[in-house]
């Protein structure tokens, strides 16, 4: 059941299906830029290992089943596990349809679908033998409990890796907990935008903070986001409302719960959170697959920590709230948008409580979801009216619409206008760059208000926009001044240079160095 929550909702998210009542929109995957990927067995229990020949976009897929040539999306008698970190090289699998002989094949991940197959065995997938070893996996947690459960079919849909030990009562961190809403509803990557000043790009769980802020569902505190802290129960009830409405698979209703009647604590009507508890409640109360439950001695506790083990059955049943889905509805009558350079305007008849997002293109009827050659942004305020666009391919003549956002999808759309749009030009006179190894550093003559793309390949001349066989890194402070590179093609020799960035494109290049990785 939960297999059909997220194939549906992503085979509709990643190729562009989403409905409103107003638009029907397209999705345009990556292409590829995988040359090969090989599979090899290693020797130890379960275990499989792959090298790849090109650059990864979005990790990849291993999949396997008793029947030759498994693929994703995964047929029936097809297992898959998504592992998002393009320097994680192996993977151990478990029999799920028996113990036995198993085909496996690892594919380069695209988003909704798959580009390159591993082509051990003509095709067919190198072969494994795999047995029964779900003694040995999380041994510390009781598998009599009702919560174990939980953490099976966690475990089965990649959300939680089958590990020795879990540490089932150790407090969930809000880091580990995006990790986990992102594995979940297999949300695509986006890094875009300043990224948290206490979430660097070396963080363990940086494209997964970093998705769910951009997203919308989760915030940071007094700039910072704190992803070593942990995740408390009021909190946990704000996210996953977030998640469900911003992807548009779940609308809340309002409620008028009384909760300290449902529950012993006081106060619980007038706690920062109470406006979350009652709607989430409200949606599963009668439900066999409640995601929140008060404790056996009537207590609900919100600013308890959510431990781990619990965070299994709340994100499981999170998601199976997801399939219910409820058809969202905006408030807003019409948008007329107004505008001549790069600064527009737009008036609404209506509200709009998620905001609006700003779709502008070269190619007429531009929206959101985008298309290829679409770029938004997004006001979260119901307030905005106003907007500033930049040239993002090329100088020229951009169509422009806004709509109302409704969460994952809009609602209505603006008339469409066209613009003249210049590409920006920077403040920056010179970047010095200097560096042998993976730290680099630069000086900078001028100020980058955007701040700077770090771009490195092992072909001369890396840029951004980035050719195939080149990678960067985006530093959004106009005050950085280093990096700290990686390997990403195997080991040897890379050509680096650091550029100002003006948004979309860049502005003065650096010096071109050649380091060693």
């Amino acid at each position: 059941m939960v297999k059909k929550i997220t194939t549906a909702f992503m085979s509709m998210m990643l190729i562009g299906l989403i409905v409103s009542p107003t638009v029907l929109a397209t999705y345009n995957p990556p292409e590829s830029q995988v040359d090969e990927i090989r599979v090899y067995t290693t020797g130890n229990p379960g275990e499989v290992r792959w090298e790849v020949d090109g650059t990864l976009q979005s990790g990849v897929k291993v999949v396997w089943s008793q029947n030759p040539s498994p693929e994703y999306p995964n047929r029936s008698g097809d297992k898959y596990q998504y592992i998002t970190d393009s320097s994680i090289d192996r993977a151990v699998l478990t029999p799920f349809s028996g113990d036995g002989q198993y085909y496996v094949r690892v594919c380069e991940y695209l988003g909704g679908s798959c580009g390159t197959y591993s082509m051990e065995n003509n095709g067919q997938g190198v072969t494994i033998n795999l047995n029964s070893t779900k003694d040995e996996y999380f041994k510390d947690v009781d598998k009599s409990t009702d919560l174990y459960v939980y953490l099976e079919e966690a475990a089965e849909k990649g959300i939680y890796k089958e590990r020795e030990y879990f540490n089932p009562e150790n407090a969930i961190t809000r880091g580990q907990f995006a990790a986990v809403i992102v594995r979940a509803f297999q949300i695509p990557y986006d890094t875009s935008g300043e990224q948290f000043p206490d979430v660097p790009e070396t963080h363990t769980f940086y494209k997964e903070i970093m998705t769910l802020r951009n997203l919308g569902v989760l915030q940071g505190d007094n700039g910072k986001f704190l992803p070593e802290a942990s995740v408390t129960r009021g909190q946990a009830f704000k996210i996953v409302m977030n998640t469900l409405e911003k992807l548009g698979l779940y609308y809340f209703s309002d409620s008028n719960l009384d909760l300290e009647t449902k529950f012993q604590d006081p106060y619980l009507n007038s706690h920062t959170f109470s406006t979350h508890m009652k709607k989430v409640l409200q949606a599963t109360e009668g439900s066999d697959k409640p995601i929140f439950s008060g404790y056996s001695d009537g207590y609900l506790r919100p600013d308890n920590s959510i431990t781990r083990i619990q965070s299994t059955k709340v994100i499981v049943n999170t998601m199976y709230l997801g399939e219910k889905g409820e058809t969202p509805s905006g408030e807003v009558n019409s948008i007329t948008v107004s505008g001549i350079g790069s600064e527009i305007n737009w008036v609404v008849d209506g509200y709009s409580e998620n905001g609006f997002k700003v779709v502008w293109s070269k190619n007429a009827g531009p929206e959101y979801p985008t298309r290829e050659g679409d770029k938004y942004h997004y006001l979260s305020s119901p307030s905005a009216d106003s907007d500033v666009l930049t040239a993002f391919s090329g100088t020229g003549t951009y169509h422009v619409r806004v709509c109302e956002y409704l969460g994952g999808t809009c609602g209505v759309y603006s008339n469409e206008i066209t613009v003249e749009l210049e590409e920006g030009s920077g403040n920056v006179e010179s970047i010095t760059l200097s560096g042998t190894t993976a730290d680099i550093s630069w000086e900078t003559s001028g100020y980058s208000e955007n701040g700077f793309k770090v771009v490195w390949s092992k072909n001369a001349g890396p840029e951004y926009p980035t050719r195939e066989g080149d990678k960067y890194h985006y530093l959004s402070s106009p005050s950085a001044d280093s990096d700290t590179l990686t390997a990403f093609s195997g080991a040897g020799t890379y050509y680096v240079r650091v550029c100002e960035y003006l948004g979309g494109a860049c502005g003065v290049y650096s010096n071109e160095i050649e380091v060693e990785l």
